[in-house]
């Protein structure tokens, strides 16, 4: 359940993302849930989420699969992967070489970084 949805907020297509992460994690550890376990309870499982960048991963886990799930989880939903974004995602593409695609909060701050680098007057001395 992404958080948006145990937490009982509003919430929209981006928990389809989370599961979607989750679903991947599933099919990659052999059925694990990667926060969820039959000991928990709604309060137990909502703690693990405010938690999620402690997950462990097992060793056969490659870095870019490990890579789209935490894009896919992310606790904000501002920062979460779009649908879009993870069909670009090098793990799905299999283009290793490529560049790892930005989140849209992502993209707008290091547009902002750069306008600011550009108004930057360096004097020498």
């Amino acid at each position: 359940m992404a958080p948006e949805v145990a937490l009982k907020k509003e919430y929209s297509k981006s928990v389809d993302v989370w599961s979607t992460g989750i679903i991947l994690h599933m099919l990659l550890t052999g059925g694990t849930h990667p926060l969820f376990t039959s000991h928990d309870d709604p309060d137990s499982y909502k703690a693990k989420l405010a938690r999620l960048k402690q997950l462990e991963f097992p060793d056969h886990l490659s870095g870019l699969a490990r890579n789209l799930f935490m894009k896919l989880t992310k606790f904000n939903i501002a920062q979460r992967y779009s649908a879009q974004d993870a069909l670009k995602h090098p793990w799905i593409t299999r283009k290793n070489k490529t560049n790892i695609p930005l989140s849209l909060p992502d993209r707008m701050n290091r547009l902002e970084i750069a306008d600011k680098l550009k108004t930057v007057r360096i004097t020498m001395p």
